[in-house]
């Protein structure tokens, strides 16, 4: 395309003969029908997403106090383990066992022996 050369364009109208045009009967469009049933469907999913959304937080809910208790309970199974750990240690002492030995009557060991598997004899 040239810059010369520009588009015609006419501001008069196409007028066409009587003949050319052909009419023909469209039918009229159908009422507006469901509206009150797609509002109401509507209003059933809304309502549904409500009670799913209740259902699962009350879900979450019940399971954060199930975790709560039983961490509750970890925790105190820890502090007794802690506790009695502490007091095998105390008790396995040498002084508490020493102490606890001559509670029961036995006394320390004058002579020590050994046995020799090997040469069947008890070594001095």
């Amino acid at each position: 395309m040239s810059a010369s050369a520009k588009p015609r364009f006419s501001s008069q109208p196409i007028v066409t003969s009587s003949r050319d045009i052909r009419l023909r009967i469209v039918p009229t469009p159908a009422p507006k029908q469901g509206f009150v049933a797609t509002a109401l469907i509507c209003a059933a999913i809304v309502l549904g997403a409500f009670v799913a959304l209740f259902i699962l937080n009350t879900s979450m809910v019940k399971t954060a106090f199930e975790i709560q208790s039983v961490q509750k309970e970890t925790n105190l199974a820890y502090s007794t383990e802690a506790t009695l750990e502490d007091e095998i240690l105390r008790l396995s002492s040498p002084n508490e066992l020493s102490k606890h030995a001559k509670e029961l009557g036995l006394t320390p060991a004058s002579e020590i022996r050994h046995i020799d598997l090997a040469a069947e004899t008890v070594v001095e």
